[in-house]
């Protein structure tokens, strides 16, 4: 299947082309009739600011990556202290659930048993990337797996996920060709997965 542009969509596959373009622009196109110095100068002045622009969505990525591994950090060390304290002034005498309200340490809803919890998500098909999302629900954090359909099993793509939606822009297996990826989501707890796999949830990747 050929490629409708090779001009690339994600951040860090437009960052290694324009990059790539921008290196080798003088030695290849040095000699080229009607390609001058200034000619050829003026090309990387255009391949310049995407690559650059690109280079900071990819510092921004993973900035992000690293204050949500900081985030997802402070709560398995320190929710379990607050749980532990939020459970005795539950206990303690003249407590009542108008005080949790203000405190927020009421539960919402039904009570969340780590051992019956099962991720949902879905999986977007999108240009050079799949786009996929789901809520915790309850968890610290979310582990992501995928395979090509036709694989026999899944690998770890992503680790204790905290933030989404995440870009899935793992290269395909044969360059340019368009691949049918399959995910699946466990909850985590700390470090530990817990509860029950997601359904498999499917997209095609297409570069």
């Amino acid at each position: 299947m050929s490629r409708k542009d090779y001009v690339p969509d994600s951040a860090k596959n437009l960052h290694d082309w324009a990059a790539n373009y921008f290196d080798k622009a003088t030695a290849q196109l040095t000699g080229l009739t009607g390609w001058n110095a200034a000619r050829i100068t003026a090309l990387q002045g255009e391949l310049a600011p995407i690559r650059d622009a690109a280079q900071a969505v990819m510092d921004a990525q993973q900035a992000l990556d690293e204050v949500m591994g900081t985030l997802a950090k402070a709560r398995t060390d320190h929710l379990p202290a607050i749980r532990g304290e939020s459970s005795s002034i539950k206990t303690s005498p003249g407590y009542d659930e108008g005080i949790g309200d203000v405190l927020g340490i009421v539960a919402s809803g039904g009570s969340f048993d780590p051992a019956t919890y099962k991720p949902v998500g879905t999986a977007e098909s999108l240009p050079g990337r799949v786009r996929l999302s789901t809520k915790k629900r309850g968890v610290d954090s979310v582990n992501i797996s995928m395979r090509r359909k036709g694989e026999p099993a899944f690998r770890l793509l992503l680790a204790k996920r905290v933030g989404f939606p995440v870009d899935d822009d793992t290269p395909p297996a044969v360059p340019g060709q368009s691949e049918v990826r399959e995910y699946q989501l466990r909850g985590v707890i700390g470090d530990e997965e817990v509860g029950l796999p997601s359904d498999i949830i499917q997209a095609t990747f297409t570069p």
